[in-house]
């Protein structure tokens, strides 16, 4: 929406960098990237995606003529546009790793909140591991929200800070530590930590086979590898 303003040309231009600098530094995988644009009900449209598809520049261009606008109030569609996210953009389910970006500045509706919890649960059954990217706006709650949605499908909470000089203030993290990166570095090296996993041999020392009961209830499961 309208709050976006103030960073979305500086994010379009990172997300760009990140798709064509991970395409090509994993050349030999089958990599596939797709994007959902969202505004809030009442705006022009709520939730605008392109599915995943082979043709970088396909969703490259995408990205590009996407532009800020609409809202009005504080929250917005967060919830249509992760429903979004997880059913039409047509995800392979024999990949192996699944990441979602979700890049916002705002929380989602009040009347939402459920939903999102829903969607989170579903999210973590498929196998999809969310990162958020807190942009400037962003206040404590949601921050914590984030922080949730992260935990609870593995994923990475990640957040933009004032030493970018972009945008307007961003709140000081939650946490007893971090380390300031560039953004781009930053998402590149999540991709490649969630994209790479060492083998499993049989004369592993730390291999331990057993069987898993499946449970009744998937959602209440948390697998950790």
């Amino acid at each position: 929406t309208g709050s976006m303003g103030d960073e979305i040309e500086f994010l379009k231009l990172e997300l760009e960098d990140v798709i064509r600098n991970t395409m090509e530094r994993y050349s030999s995988l089958s990599l596939r990237a797709a994007s959902v644009f969202y505004r809030d009900k009442g705006d022009v449209y709520v939730t605008h995606h392109v599915a995943f598809n082979d043709d970088l520049l396909k969703t490259i261009t995408f990205i590009k003529l996407q532009s800020a606008g609409g809202g009005g109030d504080t929250p917005e569609a967060v919830d249509d546009a992760l429903s979004t996210a997880l059913d039409s953009l047509q995800w392979n389910p024999q990949a192996r790793t699944r990441l979602l970006f979700l890049v916002l500045d705002a929380p989602p509706h009040n009347e939402a909140k459920e939903r999102i919890r829903q969607l989170t649960l579903k999210a973590a059954a498929k196998g999809f591991r969310i990162v958020p990217v807190a942009c400037s706006g962003t206040d404590k709650s949601t921050e914590f929200l984030l922080r949730s949605m992260a935990l609870a499908t593995n994923g990475t909470y990640a957040f933009l800070t004032n030493h970018s000089k972009v945008g307007n203030n961003h709140i000081e993290p939650t946490t007893d530590t971090y380390e300031v990166e560039m953004l781009g570095k930053l998402l590149q090296r999540i991709i490649g930590q969630y994209l790479t996993a060492q083998d499993c041999r049989a004369d592993s020392k730390n291999l331990v086979q057993q069987p898993v009961k499946q449970p009744e209830n998937i959602l209440s499961v948390k697998l950790f590898p």
